[in-house]
C-alpha cells in the first residue's frame, strides 16, 4: 500500500511540477519518505513522530549503507529542500524547477530501490 502510494505521488510530482513547484517537490519528497517506509513496514518497525523525517533517513541507512548509500543520500537534501518550503526563511532558496525534477529522479531510485528491498526482505515474524 505504502509503495503503491508512493509511486502515485511521484506521478503527481510529475504533473505539478509546471504549476506548482512547492507541491510537486513535496509530492516527490512523500513518494521517497513513503516507499523507505515501506521497507521499515514489512520488518515491523514504524518511524514516528518522535523520531521525525530524519529518523527514516538515518534508519535507510544504517540499515543498507553500503551497498545503497547514493540511492538512499538524496534524501536527506529532499528532507532539508522541504522543510525550507514548508517553513521558508528569508534567506531560503526558492525551488526550481529543476529541484522538482531532481527530486522526482531521486524519489523513483528510492521507490525502485524499496520495491527489490520488499522482494528480498522476510516480512517481521516469518
Amino acid at each position: 500500500m505504502l509503495l503503491d502510494q508512493a509511486r502515485r505521488h511521484a506521478a503527481s510530482a510529475r504533473i505539478l511540477r509546471d504549476s506548482d513547484l512547492e507541491l510537486a517537490f513535496s509530492a516527490a519528497y512523500d513518494a521517497a519518505r513513503k516507499a523507505l517506509t515501506a521497507v521499515f513496514a514489512i520488518q515491523g518497525l514504524r518511524p514516528t513522530s518522535a523520531g521525525g523525517h530524519i529518523a527514516v533517513y538515518q534508519g535507510a541507512l544504517a540499515q543498507f549503507d553500503p551497498p545503497l548509500g547514493a540511492t538512499i543520500k538524496p534524501f536527506d537534501w529532499m528532507r532539508r529542500t522541504r522543510n525550507d518550503a514548508e517553513y521558508p526563511q528569508a534567506d531560503s532558496p526558492a525551488l526550481e524547477a529543476d529541484d522538482v525534477d531532481e527530486a522526482v529522479e531521486a524519489a523513483s531510485g528510492i521507490i525502485e530501490m524499496s520495491a527489490t528491498l520488499l522482494d528480498t526482505l522476510p516480512p517481521y515474524g516469518k
